[in-house]
């Protein structure tokens, strides 16, 4: 009777908590309560997922760029220029993204969708293409749109959580990119094996950046503002 009393308590908070505050929970309670709060905020669920995506295409994506070089016929120092044209483009995407925010310009649809399409595409290019100058400017492109995209998401996402469920909604991020990052290289090297070629990596990584590209638009098409939330409504999002 504990037990059952206790877990409804705890579903009762986590859809609307008015007259419990999350003071007065239990410890493990009040822990899944910070888990679940941030994504009261539907847009903040999108940025999440999509931040992950990125996180572990970009991770998968620049561990195995020289040997993708190397697998399709250019010697090593011609792979290398790869990585090295892409850390560039990387660069300069971020610097992009800075100045967009620096002028009020990012929003969902530069900031997530297009470049979500542009690599996928990028990708493909450099998976397909037999010159050598295409691949180089392919894989320049996806690093700067990735570049890019990746900073405009973490600029974005201050914009999405109310002041309560800031600082977790952002410490859940970067935990969930934390992990994808380190699981890029790890599951991408058991795609590469699997298959027997790195370009299954970059495919994969393409279908993953075209895969997303339905919830970048949810994001976009939802005009609705962020609505604050308290320590005894926290969840209330009228």
């Amino acid at each position: 009777m504990k037990s059952t009393a206790k877990t409804e308590t705890f579903l009762s908070s986590v859809a609307v908590t008015k007259d419990v505050p999350p003071s007065h929970l239990h410890a493990f309670d009040r822990y899944m309560l910070m888990f679940a709060s941030p994504f009261r905020h539907r847009k903040f669920a999108m940025c999440f997922l999509l931040s992950g995506v990125s996180m572990y295409v970009y991770s998968s994506w620049a561990i195995f760029l020289v040997s993708f070089g190397e697998s399709v016929g250019f010697t090593p120092r011609m792979a290398v220029y790869l990585s090295s044209a892409g850390g560039i483009g990387g660069i300069a995407g971020s610097a992009l993204a800075f100045l967009q925010f620096y002028f009020n310009r990012m929003n969902a649809v530069t900031g997530c969708l297009l470049p979500l399409v542009i690599n996928g595409l990028s990708l493909l290019i450099s998976v397909f293409s037999t010159s050598y100058g295409i691949t180089l400017t392919a894989t320049c492109i996806s690093g700067f749109v990735q570049g890019y995209h990746y900073s405009a998401l973490c600029g974005l996402m201050t914009t999405l959580l109310c002041q309560y469920h800031l600082r977790d909604g952002i410490a859940m991020t970067f935990l969930s990119e934390g992990m994808c990052y380190q699981f890029g290289g790890f599951f991408s090297g058991i795609v590469k094996d699997y298959f027997g070629s790195t370009n299954s990596v970059f495919l994969l990584n393409a279908v993953l950046s075209f895969a997303a590209i339905p919830f970048a638009v949810i994001w976009t098409l939802d005009k609705g503002p962020v609505h604050e939330c308290y320590p005894k409504n926290q969840d209330s999002l009228e």
